[in-house]
């Protein structure tokens, strides 16, 4: 039989766990510290006994009392976008603070049970289609080319689910979904005859939705409040992925050029 975990290896445990799963869901660096301090004070450890890292690649947690020390760490596999896995996991920080948290046990448990709710990806899918048309039509494009640009955006999102699903890396994934996307609208805007106008609108919207707005505001945020070294590396991701899906779509341009489209 397996011996029960001691109190000091369950509180790095909730401590490592909650700031892993508010990384994961796309907590900026300040909020993750803060709850990390909020919880660890609430759990009776002093802040000259803990030591609390966060960087790109994963948690580092460690605890120590009474000559002891527990290391904790969890590696970051991606930053995600759940803003209700964040807010419960915050609510649950100040209901542990207020002494409503019950055992160390139970609270480690209430940290596993938040599950990250996340939308169906057809949903998704129809939803960034629907963006890329807006866009088109918000910026004096026609119905025909709000179409180009659905058809577009439709591709592009199918293009980097599945290209993720077979475990493409993500840069290679959005180039390649920008240029599939980009391509289809260029080329039903010339099977509908549109103006190069409207070819050129419907064909830049498609990768609109490519555009990775959570991980550069959270970037610009660290560094602002004092967090370089994750908030560079946070701008350093989302401008990669802004590259790749510029590299795809000039390839759209330039294969719909020399198509004559």
């Amino acid at each position: 039989m397996t011996s029960a975990p001691s109190p000091l290896h369950l509180q790095a445990k909730i401590l490592c766990t909650l700031c892993w799963k508010l990384a994961q869901c796309g907590a900026e660096t300040r909020l993750i510290m803060q709850c990390g301090q909020i919880m660890s004070k609430a759990l009776g450890v002093p802040e000259d006994n803990l030591e609390l890292g966060f960087d790109r690649t994963g948690v580092h947690i460690k605890v120590s009392a009474d000559g002891q020390s527990v290391h904790e760490y969890r590696a970051i596999s991606h930053f995600g976008i759940n803003m209700f896995a964040v807010s419960a996991l915050y609510q649950l920080c100040l209901q542990v603070e207020e002494g409503h948290g019950g055992s160390l046990d139970a609270i480690y448990q209430r940290i596993k049970d938040i599950k990250l709710k996340t939308y169906p990806l057809p949903l998704i899918t129809l939803a960034a289609a629907g963006a890329a048309a807006c866009f088109t039509l918000l910026n004096g494009g026609t119905a025909a080319a709000a179409l180009c640009a659905t058809i577009g955006g439709l591709s592009l999102m199918l293009c980097r689910l599945l290209m993720l699903k077979r475990r493409y890396f993500e840069n290679f994934a959005v180039m390649c979904a920008a240029f599939v996307g980009g391509l289809l609208a260029a080329l039903c805007a010339h099977l509908l005859t549109l103006s190069h106008t409207q070819l050129s609108l419907s064909l830049m919207a498609t990768s609109l939705l490519l555009v990775p707005g959570f991980p550069l505001m959270n970037g610009f945020l660290d560094i602002f409040k004092g967090y370089l070294a994750t908030g560079i590396i946070r701008l350093c991701y989302g401008l990669t992925i802004i590259f790749a899906a510029s590299i795809g779509l000039m390839g759209a341009i330039l294969v719909s050029s020399n198509l004559g489209l």
